[in-house]
């Protein structure tokens, strides 16, 4: 009985590693393209309107993920997607790292059957 137990708790908190860790690192990821971009976007900005706009690294990645959404769904996007997705599959560490935070995206912004959404 005490086998079990450790044995299901062991499962459930590397369940908990494997939706956590990917997660936290896609975040992580996230907030140092933001600050990057706010670094490096903030002289053009000030150039540009003559005054310091807070949050422009966050409006400039946005609209960056969003121009590369517009670009990845068309013909040649797709096939430019499907390639670098397979340039990174051979990359040992990073390869686990998209997988997994790729399947957590589809899963979260599935359209087709929504998990989570009824009791069992």
């Amino acid at each position: 009985m005490i086998h079990r137990l450790r044995h299901k708790i062991e499962r459930t908190f590397l369940a908990g590693l494997v939706v956590t860790v990917p997660t936290v690192l896609a975040f992580f990821l996230l907030k140092l393209l933001v600050n990057y971009i706010d670094r490096v976007s903030k002289p053009f900005v000030e150039h540009l309107f003559h005054a310091n706009i807070p949050g422009i690294g966050l409006v400039v990645t946005l609209l960056l993920i969003f121009l590369v959404g517009l670009f990845s769904t068309n013909f040649v996007g797709r096939k430019l997607v499907w390639l670098g997705e397979k340039v990174v599959e051979k990359i040992p560490l990073v390869s686990s790292v998209y997988a997994s935070v790729k399947q957590i995206i589809s899963l979260i912004f599935s359209t087709k059957d929504r998990p989570f959404q009824q009791i069992v």
